[in-house]
């Protein structure tokens, strides 16, 4: 495959995401499938897409904690901002007066220590005069032609290391389910099938290409 095939397996997907921590009242999965299935019947809406073949991620829980956890995998595989978004809100839940207790240290007045670089604009002023004496440092180092050429090697034998695509997927707990909709009301009718009564829930719809988002399911 050259760099032109790869480019073209880029394509482009429309997304609508809802999830329990964004509604104004508490309610069920199931309740949140059947606004997410209005939004998508709803052709006011800016930047629909055309075509109407979707992917549905979705996760639910009966606790935050059980949310939370069903995310975690998935969001440290497949980074998408509404789940991120989502298990922050479940965690801030579920750990917000234990947090107040632990940054104050149990006192809201106390003293705290903290280095000069812990403020930005000096952390990259600090960082700017470091890369400025790195060459001068790196004159030093190299002591004879043997040690530069011994660098290079190694510099070298990082620089594969780094190129060298190693990665491997992370398993995830997340829902995935392929839609074949001919039209906006087909795919709306098919998401009110999704959900149950838990009251911890994300919805992302994906919709494009079908062999695209068979794509994506396949890799997440």
């Amino acid at each position: 495959m050259d760099r032109a095939a790869l480019n073209r397996r880029i394509k482009t997907l429309h997304k609508l995401s809802h999830y329990s921590y964004q509604t104004s009242r508490t309610m069920t999965s199931a309740a949140g499938a059947a606004e997410l299935a209005e939004a998508v019947q709803d052709e006011t809406r800016i930047d629909s897409p055309n075509s109407w073949d979707g992917l549905l991620l979705y996760s639910f829980g009966q606790t935050e904690k059980a949310l939370k956890s069903k995310l975690e995998n998935f969001n440290q595989s497949c980074p998408i901002a509404d789940f991120i978004h989502t298990a922050a809100y479940a965690e801030s839940l579920t750990t917000v007066e234990q947090d107040k207790f632990t940054i104050t240290n149990g006192q809201s007045l106390d003293w705290q220590t903290l280095t000069t670089t812990s403020l930005k604009p000096l952390s990259l002023q600090w960082l700017n005069d470091s890369k400025r004496l790195i060459n001068d440092e790196g004159t030093t180092l190299i002591t004879s032609i043997d040690n530069a050429m011994t660098e290079t090697e190694k510099l070298k034998a990082e620089r594969n290391h780094r190129l060298n695509p190693s990665e491997v997927h992370i398993a995830t707990r997340l829902n995935a389910e392929l839609i074949r909709a001919s039209s906006r009301s087909s795919l709306a009718q098919a998401i009110t099938r999704f959900g149950n009564n838990d009251e911890h829930w994300v919805f992302v719809l994906l919709v494009g290409n079908f062999e695209s988002l068979s794509i994506v399911k396949d890799a997440i």
